[in-house]
């Protein structure tokens, strides 16, 4: 062996452990990439679902169905796989917690996921207009009386809910993740 050719293949062993961090970095941001995207999408579906309630964009069954089955193609197993242990912490906004807490954040995704369902199937139900039936007007506050007592369970089929109240949980399960998940931003 001349002088200096050990160098070679030194060298050349730390190129490849360099090239195979960068890919991995690479695969890293791809995948925050990715879910970014898919909250945007969610977000923005959540956002024409609300002016549909609030009575400030007109009601369209299809527009309904549309913004649930975004949120349903994003959440479940999708957003699960979204969420790998390598791709957690800063950089991004999702806390390295998703790994220690893996079975309450699967858990949440999987909500998330029978809530936009039933949402979606509620959407069907009424094509053309935003029936009574699909109000929480007409309903006590999260189930419960005046005086306070459940008439019903509250872990009661999402199914069996007004489309209004399936989609404040729709919210409400969004907001806990990323309460409990997400780090916020400066």
């Amino acid at each position: 062996m001349g002088k200096g050719s050990w160098r070679w293949p030194a060298f050349a062993g730390t190129i490849g452990v360099l090239a195979a961090v960068a890919g991995a970095q690479a695969a890293g941001d791809a995948i925050v990439k990715e879910r970014q995207e898919a909250m945007k999408a969610m977000a923005a579906a959540a956002k024409a679902a609300a002016g549909m309630f609030e009575g400030t964009r007109p009601y369209s069954g299809t527009a309904l169905k549309e913004a649930a089955e975004t949120v349903r193609v994003h959440s479940g197993a999708a957003m699960k796989a979204q969420f790998p242990e390598d791709a957690l912490g800063p950089p991004s906004a999702a806390k390295a917690d998703i790994a220690t807490d893996r079975e309450a954040f699967d858990r949440i995704a999987d909500r998330l996921e029978e809530l936009a369902t039933a949402l979606s199937a509620a959407a069907d139900a009424a094509p053309n207009v935003l029936s009574d039936e699909m109000r929480m007007s007409n309903q006590p506050m999260l189930g419960g009386s005046l005086l306070g007592a459940r008439m019903k369970k509250a872990d009661e089929d999402p199914a069996d809910l007004p489309a209004e109240h399936v989609f404040h949980l729709v919210l409400d399960t969004c907001t806990s993740c990323h309460s409990k998940y997400r780090q916020k931003q400066e």
